[in-house]
């Protein structure tokens, strides 16, 4: 209960973070875009015991990613959101090979750090290979389907659209990264699918009603159009 009381709250805080930097303009959002999926490839090494299962701690800042790009594309459209699915990829790239170069320093005698270091910087080209590809084709994926969702269906609350690409991209998310990253690594390859995308559906439905509170929030009345005299 601890680790999902813990789950719970960084949602929250993931959710109702993005809605303030979509308030403060199109490149805050942005930034914070590319720092959700930094953070993700970072985090997810530590592994947590959620409701009795092995799961990884990275899906929050995953789904807060698509997340904001979502809240991105709806205030200043496909451009912009394509634009931010190719800044986080190169930001997610500059962390990959600047994080094995930081590694090539020789320490100091009187280093206590590295070897902790190499443990958390230390990744297999594979997984580091599908962590990309898979994260760059789902964000673009998720662009095109936002966008064909709002067209197709103007009158679903952008939550519902919101939702419902969530999990769709999600789905696909883990299964490609599960069996490019992982096949043959780990045991029983379904299964570890099957537990992280029920994770993530988690994560999903425990940010529902933050950004539900977050439009309420920041939802600002229009004005009455002054008279002209």
């Amino acid at each position: 209960m601890y680790n999902l009381a813990i789950l719970f709250f960084s949602t929250g805080f993931v959710v109702l973070f993005a809605r303030y930097c979509s308030k403060q303009g199109k490149e805050a959002l942005i930034a914070w875009i590319a720092l959700q999926s930094v953070l993700a490839n970072i985090f997810v090494l530590k592994q947590i015991n959620l409701v009795g299962l092995n799961a990884t701690a990275s899906e929050v800042f995953a789904i807060g990613s698509i997340i904001g790009l979502n809240f991105l594309q709806s205030q200043h459209g496909v451009k912009a959101a394509r634009q931010a699915v190719w800044i986080s990829f190169m930001c997610m790239f500059f962390f990959c090979v600047m994080s094995q170069v930081h590694l090539l320093y020789l320490p100091s005698s009187l280093d206590v750090r590295h070897h902790h270091y190499s443990v958390l910087l230390s990744s297999a080209p594979r997984i580091l290979f599908a962590s990309l590809s898979v994260y760059f084709f789902i964000q673009h994926l998720s662009v095109a389907l936002f966008s064909y969702s709002k067209k197709r269906f103007p009158r679903l609350p952008l939550i519902l659209i919101i939702l419902t690409c969530l999990i769709f991209t999600q789905f696909l998310d883990t299964v490609l990264f599960g069996f490019l990253g992982l096949y043959g690594l780990v045991d029983k390859i379904d299964e570890v699918i099957l537990i992280s995308f029920g994770i993530k559906l988690l994560v999903i439905f425990i940010s529902i009603p933050f950004a539900e509170l977050s439009t309420l929030l920041n939802h600002h009345p229009k004005e009455e159009p002054k008279a002209i005299s």
